[in-house]
């Protein structure tokens, strides 16, 4: 990579996940009345996500090209709109603020750790990245039901 791409590309992947939660966040609520909320519209999205952010970690793991990198974060931002668009009317409901809380943090731990394998080549760096995301969506996962059982 070069210098100007050392610095471009984290660019790059921050702004194209913040203006994929700022879509999340602004679909219509009307969209949502449209769209049935499990079903094929799901279903689909879901299969996009899964297949975009499995061919981001390939990318990121064995080819190590910025640019197919982004084009797979695109493909699964595409398919996580599409999964998350239906449910738009309950984006102010606590349930849905603590789902969607949870999923950001998620996504950028991982896009974290997809993101700085670029930039190691040493198998120790990333296996501690690899750990550290592990640990992290352990965390976030007791958190939540730690938060669902206050709640009761």
């Amino acid at each position: 990579m070069t210098p100007l791409g050392t610095v471009v590309f984290p660019a790059m992947v921050i702004a194209l996940a913040v203006a994929w939660w700022y879509m999340i966040y602004s679909a219509p609520w009307t969209l949502s009345l449209l769209l049935p909320r499990r079903g094929l519209f799901f279903a689909v999205g879901f299969a996009v996500f899964a297949a975009g952010i499995a061919g981001a970690a390939i990318v990121a793991y064995s080819y190590r090209q910025p640019g197919d990198f982004i084009g797979a974060l695109l493909t699964a931002f595409w398919g996580g709109w599409l999964m998350l668009a239906p449910t738009a009317a309950l984006r102010s409901t606590p349930e849905d603020e603590d789902m969607m809380e949870r999923l950001a943090l998620m996504l950028v731990t991982l896009l974290c750790v997809l993101v700085l394998s670029f930039y190691s080549s040493k198998v120790e760096v990333i296996t501690g990245m690899q750990l550290w995301l592990v640990l992290m969506g352990a965390f976030i996962a007791l958190r939540g039901v730690g938060d669902r059982r206050r709640r009761r």
